[in-house]
């Protein structure tokens, strides 16, 4: 068996005065994922919402990514991937989940 890291990521559909990010915001990230992890798997459009601190509730609705990467990879793709949604999606966090994934050679 391998050992390898699941990144999961949200990306939001909107900016944080509501306005919808292009299609081409998203194709380009998404060659950003091929180039980084070799590929990448869109698991849909899934809804939240977040706590700001001065108690003000926040409603989202982003696109669920998730790539897998060698674990001696995971940090630096990981803190790759945080940049640019912050960079590419003007977010001031970013929502990123990694996990160990064991996969069997063949």
């Amino acid at each position: 068996m391998t050992s390898s890291i699941t990144i999961e990521l949200l990306v939001p559909l909107c900016d944080n005065e509501g306005t919808p990010f292009p299609d081409s915001a998203f194709a380009s990230f998404e060659d950003l994922l091929v180039d980084l992890a070799g590929g990448f798997t869109r698991r849909g459009v899934v809804d939240g919402a977040w706590k700001a601190p001065d108690g003000a509730v926040y409603r989202d609705r982003s696109r669920l990514y998730a790539v897998q990467v060698p674990e001696p990879d995971a940090s630096t793709v990981a803190a790759t991937i945080d940049g640019e949604i912050r960079g590419r999606f003007r977010q001031l966090a970013a929502y990123l989940s990694l996990s160990r994934t064991l996969a069997l050679a063949s």
